[in-house]
C-alpha cells in the first residue's frame, strides 16, 4: 500500500499497482500528452487537487512515463511455505471423557478463542469465529468489469421491468428515473435539455473557403432550470493541408507553421491529421447536438470548403447553426453602447482572469477561442 503525496488528495492510499493510473487521471496533460504549463489555460481552470499533481511533475522534472516513487506505508510479504495450519490458529476443546470427568468445584479454565498472528500475512477476509473456536478464511471476492456491471444493470431492468431515461447526449438507454445525471457521461436527466456545440477554426489563409489548418470543438449540455451548462467534451483537430499558411497570421495571430512534414504552434510540435481524418472526427463529435455556434458565419463557409473536398457529414447538415456575433452585437451596444463585438472585446467585457491570461499570449489556438 503506498501513499500519494500530493497534500489534499482524495486518494490517501493507493495499490502500487494502481500508482500510474492514478497519477494519469489526476495530471492535467495538453494535446502533447504531457502536463501542461502552470500559466496555460487548462492548469487554470482544473481543480486544485489535478493542479498540485501536476505542479508534482513540473517541480521535479518528471513525466507521465517518469513518475515520481509515492510514499510507501504498508508491505506485505507472502511465504508460499505457509499452510493453512500455519495461518490460522483453531481451538480445540479436549473432550472429556467418563473416567476422567471432573466435579464442578474442580471445572477446568477454558481459554478464549486466539487471534491469528498478526505478523503472518493473510490472504483473503476472516470469517467470525466457527464454533469450534477457530476462523475460516473466505476468498476475496473479484471486482467486476465495467461491462460485466452494464450487463447487469441491464439484466435487473428487464427482469423487473423497470422504466429507464435514455440519456439525450450520449445515447445510453438504463439510466432510472431518479437518476439526476447519466451514469455514462454525468449530463443532466432532469427536464429538456439541449446539446450545444461551439465552433472556432483557423485558417491557412484569409479567404473563407480557404483550408482549416486548425478546429476547436467544445460540447456542453444545457438542463431546463439548471443555469450554466455542463462541460461534456472538447477537442482541437491539427489538419495538414497543401495550401500555403499566411505568413502575417502566422507571425501575428495563430502562430502556425509547417516544416519538413510537422505542424508547430509557437515554436511546439503538434500532432496533425489529414483532411479526411478531421471530416470524420468532425462527423463523431457532432453526433446528438442540436446546435452549432460559431463567432462569425466565415467558420461555417470554412466547414463546408472542407466537407466539399473530403466527404459530407450528415451531422453537420442536421445540426442549427447559430452565428453568435448577431447576439453580442445587440448586447454590447444595448448595455455599453459600444459598435465592436469581437471576440478581443468580448474577452475583456465577459471574460475571467484565466481567459483574459491565455487570450493575450498570442499564440492561443481554436480551442481556446
Amino acid at each position: 500500500i503506498v501513499q500519494c503525496p500530493v497534500d489534499g488528495c482524495i486518494k490517501v492510499k493507493v495499490r502500487r499497482d494502481n500508482w500510474i493510473k492514478h497519477m494519469k487521471n489526476q495530471v492535467i496533460v495538453g494535446n502533447d500528452n504531457k502536463p501542461v504549463s502552470q500559466g496555460s489555460l487548462q492548469f487554470k481552470t482544473a481543480s486544485k487537487v489535478k493542479q498540485n499533481h501536476t505542479l508534482l511533475l513540473i517541480s521535479g522534472s518528471f513525466s507521465l512515463d517518469n513518475l515520481p516513487d509515492p510514499i510507501l506505508v504498508e508491505e506485505h510479504v507472502k511465504d508460499k511455505n505457509q499452510d493453512i495450519s500455519s495461518m490460522f490458529i483453531k481451538i480445540h476443546p479436549p473432550t472429556a471423557s467418563p473416567e476422567t470427568e471432573e466435579t464442578p468445584s474442580v471445572m477446568r479454565h477454558e481459554e478464549p478463542p486466539q487471534l491469528p498472528d498478526p505478523g503472518v500475512q493473510m490472504v483473503g477476509r476472516i470469517s467470525p469465529v466457527l464454533p469450534s473456536g477457530g476462523f475460516q478464511l473466505s476468498q476475496a471476492k473479484k471486482r467486476k468489469s465495467r461491462g460485466a456491471k452494464k450487463r447487469r444493470t441491464e439484466k435487473f431492468i428487464k427482469k423487473y421491468n423497470i422504466k429507464t431515461v435514455k440519456c439525450q447526449v450520449c445515447g445510453y438507454p438504463s439510466n432510472f428515473k431518479n437518476n439526476k445525471t447519466c451514469r455514462e457521461c454525468q449530463a443532466p436527466l432532469e427536464g429538456e435539455s439541449i446539446t450545444a456545440v461551439y465552433l472556432d477554426t483557423k485558417r491557412a489563409e484569409g479567404r473563407a473557403n480557404s483550408d482549416p489548418i486548425q478546429l476547436g470543438l467544445v460540447k456542453y449540455c444545457y438542463s431546463a432550470g439548471a443555469g450554466a451548462g455542463t462541460l461534456i467534451s472538447k477537442l482541437q483537430l491539427n489538419i495538414w493541408t497543401d495550401q500555403k499558411i499566411d505568413d502575417w497570421a502566422s507571425r501575428n495571430c495563430h502562430k502556425i507553421k509547417k516544416r519538413n512534414g510537422k505542424m508547430y504552434q509557437n515554436g511546439k510540435h503538434i500532432p496533425h491529421m489529414t483532411q479526411l481524418q478531421a471530416t470524420v472526427e468532425l462527423e463523431n463529435f457532432l453526433q446528438g447536438s442540436e446546435y452549432l455556434i460559431a463567432h462569425g458565419d466565415v467558420d461555417f463557409q470554412t466547414i463546408r470548403a472542407l466537407l466539399n473536398k473530403t466527404e459530407e457529414s450528415p451531422s453537420y447538415e442536421r445540426v442549427q447553426k447559430i452565428d453568435s456575433q448577431a447576439f453580442y452585437k445587440s448586447v454590447m451596444w444595448r448595455d455599453h453602447r459600444i459598435t465592436k463585438y469581437g471576440m478581443k472585446t468580448i474577452v475583456q467585457y465577459f471574460g475571467d482572469e484565466a481567459t483574459k491570461a491565455a487570450y493575450k499570449t498570442g499564440a492561443h489556438g481554436a480551442l481556446c477561442d
